[in-house]
């Protein structure tokens, strides 16, 4: 009997439990907050890839494919962090925060219990915390995913989407910066094919994130 730690995906991490091992989760492509949260050109070096908040809190440690008695061999998961690129705890505490709020509550709560949209809600307070505790947190989570959604016979019809709460986000469509003046989102719109969006996140007036910027073709 041993203790296994599955991390090139969850593959190995199942045959380990099948076999009767105690496995703790820790797939790359979702648990490794070496990986870029945000935007790769603005935001720190990082090792590669992309693990957004959103993705990590997706993850389930218990794999559908194990049954009841397999499945009580999965001990938990594990976020990880390598610190060729963290030369200081401030850097550490910007690739961990917000994810490791995320992963903390995949680790305990019940899958059929787990709640995107209330997670949302409760992790825009925990920035409040960490700012107020002086933690250097990332903002990645208030980019703007420029979402086509479907054709219609005038053109396309765009969601603007962020993994912050309620976000108040501005755009244009004309490819300039958007700023507080610029329109704000309230429901999906619909623009002409070579449509250039740009969209950003304000919180009291501030910009948040560097705007998404997608051309609609």
């Amino acid at each position: 009997h041993a203790t296994l730690e599955s991390w090139r995906g969850i593959q190995g991490g199942i045959e380990a439990a099948r076999h009767g091992h105690d496995v703790i989760m820790a797939p790359i492509q979702y648990l490794y907050f070496t990986r870029y949260q945000a935007n790769r050109k603005f935001q720190p070096l990082a090792a590669g890839g992309f693990t957004s908040l959103k993705k990590v809190y997706s993850y389930e440690p218990v794999p559908a494919e194990l049954n009841a008695r397999e499945a009580k061999y999965i001990i938990g998961a594990e976020g990880c962090v390598w610190t060729e690129y963290m030369p200081d705890i401030k850097k550490v505490q910007y690739m961990a925060l917000p994810r490791m709020a995320a992963l903390a509550e995949t680790d305990w709560t019940p899958a059929k219990e787990k709640n995107w949209p209330d997670f949302q809600r409760r992790v825009s307070r925990h920035f409040m915390i960490y700012k107020a505790l002086g933690y250097n947190y990332s903002p990645g989570s208030y980019k703007v995913d420029i979402v086509i959604q479907d054709s219609t016979k005038s053109g396309f019809r765009v969601a603007l989407q962020s993994e912050i709460y309620h976000p108040e986000i501005h755009y244009t469509t004309n490819g300039s910066r958007p700023d507080l003046n610029s329109k704000k989102y309230d429901k999906p719109f619909v623009v002409p094919r070579g449509t250039t969006i740009q969209a950003a996140v304000f919180v009291k007036g501030k910009l948040m994130e560097v705007p998404g910027i997608k051309i609609v073709k």
